[in-house]
């Protein structure tokens, strides 16, 4: 855009900011744009799923859509879920960052206004299983407190997602969700 914009305008970038002068950053641009196996495993969370949630000793069950977007480069995961008396309505978009090598997913729901965001790197040894860490800001804690959410993709047509808050200091799964088909 703000190439296209200085075009038009007839300025130019600096010659070392301009992708038509280096060819070889063009490339390496083009390149992180492709999708890749990361990408590939995200797409198994497209699809209509059921979900089993145990939060704090309750049980319910809701359901999530995932849909691919942006060429399978995202996966957008549509939530509704039974909380506190209520339908919670909730987006999590779920992404894999070539440039940096880690699996990005930033979460936003009806029962806030402010987003929580989390990344997490590949592990060799684990390829189905994403680990993910942020940072939860809420009423609670404004400042924010340390939080992780764990997907296991590793069964056909079945997704456990497992949740960790920091309460008082200590590390709590919080929610772990069983989807299926």
């Amino acid at each position: 855009m703000r190439i296209t914009l200085l075009l038009v305008l007839g300025l130019s970038l600096p010659s070392s900011q301009d992708p038509r002068s280096d060819a070889a950053m063009l490339r390496q641009a083009q390149q992180l744009a492709v999708p890749v196996a990361q990408h590939q495993r995200l797409q198994r969370l497209t699809g209509e799923w059921k979900v089993a949630s145990q939060s704090m000793g309750t049980t319910s069950e809701g359901a999530v859509a995932g849909k691919a977007m942006l060429g399978g480069r995202y996966v957008v995961l549509s939530y509704r879920l039974p909380r506190a008396g209520r339908e919670l309505e909730a987006v999590q978009l779920l992404g894999f960052d070539t440039l940096h090598q880690v699996y990005t997913s930033s979460w936003r729901d009806d029962a806030s206004t402010w987003a929580v965001e989390a990344s997490g790197s590949p592990d060799p040894e684990a390829p189905d299983r994403l680990v993910l860490r942020g940072s939860v800001c809420d009423a609670r804690d404004a400042s924010g407190r340390p939080y992780r959410i764990e997907f296991d993709l590793g069964v056909a047509d079945a997704v456990t997602v497992v949740m960790y808050d920091t309460i008082d200091g200590k590390d709590v799964c919080v929610e772990t969700q069983r989807w299926r088909r």
